[in-house]
């Protein structure tokens, strides 16, 4: 019984150690704008990413989580090594807190649905 369970376990250990695919590191998933002035500009966030996995990385989308902010991505394949930015621009058009969201689809094994987030707070 005990080497069923240890050859079980040393298959999924190998599986697991020896997963190779695209994968998508970012360098911070909160961008924090602080407190800023309630106009009609728009606030600019950039997530930089890295694809630190062995195979080309595709972002499929970039869904904002409402209509007051707008996402840009790159399009076509990022290499093993290479590296990107993701874009989110936010209307502030009232003033408040500030936390808002969006899902990066990705083909990244390691975290295909990885989401990055907005603070801050809008004053007049």
């Amino acid at each position: 019984m005990k080497l069923i369970i240890l050859s079980i376990f040393l298959a999924l250990s190998c599986t697991v150690l020896s997963q190779t695919g695209p994968e998508i590191s970012i360098g911070q998933e909160v961008y924090d704008f602080g407190t800023v002035k309630l106009t009609n500009d728009t606030l600019v966030a950039n997530f930089y990413f890295k694809n630190s996995g062995t195979q080309d990385l595709l972002i499929t989308d970039v869904k904002p989580g409402c209509g007051c902010t707008v996402a840009s991505f790159p399009k076509e394949p990022i290499l093993p090594g290479t590296g990107g930015v993701i874009v989110l621009k936010y209307y502030r058009s009232s003033e408040g807190v500030i936390n808002k969201s969006a899902t990066i689809h990705s083909n990244a094994f390691n975290n295909p649905y990885l989401v990055i987030r907005l603070k801050g707070e809008v004053i007049k």
